[in-house]
């Protein structure tokens, strides 16, 4: 041991010790405030970290619940325009479809210009009624009446058979119980529509009390009379689709194809008024084929 501590290996050693201490002792005296400075640094960064968390933390929370109080008010105001804007959309509609039907009537308005018009849409039909009667969205709130006539773009439809507020039901030609006083417009035949059951299976009317020399072709077309007052003159009613000796041999009846598609209208008018309307009806069974609705 004796020989370590002097040997020429110990000085050395002794040497690097106190040349190592001396820079120590150097540093420490040089950089003295950066060392307190490090050292409080490391104490106090993760104290500022987790303020710093904890705060981003609670401004985030109230900013969340900031944003949904917003978010739903901004919900419920698309909520409301939606709403208006589907309101404008139904309202834009009904103007588009009444302004379809009256283009659709235009012309016969034009060509009758004392018919006085309420267009109207089918919104049910009787599924229990075998002639076709339906229900339009026009009432006695519109100015309908009983015995209205209702028409399409095509020709005749049928008449008013029941009135309510907004609504109205529609008898159509097809029924037996609608007499309506026409005539061929190639002979100028006169005549009565006056149905049977059967024809009305078959979609079609009849026209009965023409004359044994009619000289009426398949194909000419029935024009209402006027006569009765309840039908305006005028008034496509269909076409002969074929003409027959009546069964007691004295007159001839032609079947009539109308020209409306009676089970199948959506669009119709009503008139409310024209020339000759109210004139006094003629008694059922009458000869003189008047206008007549035996409900």
């Amino acid at each position: 041991m004796k020989e370590f501590f002097s040997s020429v290996k110990f000085k050395i050693l002794v040497c690097v010790c106190a040349l190592l201490a001396g820079f120590m002792i150097y540093a420490l005296t040089d950089n003295r405030s950066n060392f307190i400075e490090q050292g409080l640094d490391f104490i106090v960064t993760p104290i500022k970290s987790l303020s710093s968390a904890i705060s981003n933390a609670v401004g985030s929370f109230f900013e969340r619940h900031t944003n949904v109080d917003a978010l739903y008010e901004e919900n419920e105001q698309l909520k409301d325009e939606i709403a208006s804007l589907k309101e404008q959309l139904v309202t834009l509609d009904e103007y588009r479809l009444e302004n379809q039907q009256l283009k659709e009537f235009l012309e016969i308005k034009e060509l009758n210009p004392s018919l006085e018009l309420e267009t109207a849409s089918v919104i049910g039909s009787d599924p229990l009624d075998s002639f076709g009667a339906f229900t339009i969205d026009k009432g006695s709130l519109h100015g309908v009446k009983k015995n209205d006539v209702v028409i399409c773009r095509e020709g005749l439809v049928g008449i008013v058979s029941q009135v309510n507020s907004i609504s109205s039901r529609v008898t159509t030609i097809l029924d037996p119980t609608v007499h309506i006083g026409a005539f061929i417009s190639s002979t100028q035949d006169d005549g009565l529509i006056k149905n049977t059951a059967a024809l009305a299976l078959e979609n079609m009317t009849q026209m009965t009390m023409l004359s044994r020399e009619t000289q009426a072709t398949i194909g000419d077309y029935i024009i209402t009379s006027g006569t009765g007052g309840v039908f305006p003159k005028g008034l496509l009613i269909g076409t002969v689709a074929e003409i027959s000796a009546d069964a007691n041999g004295l007159s001839k009846n032609a079947a009539v194809r109308p020209a409306a598609d009676i089970r199948n209208v959506r669009n119709v008018a009503v008139i409310k008024s024209f020339t000759g309307q109210g004139a006094e009806a003629l008694p059922s069974g009458s000869s003189d084929g008047g206008d007549s609705h035996q409900p």
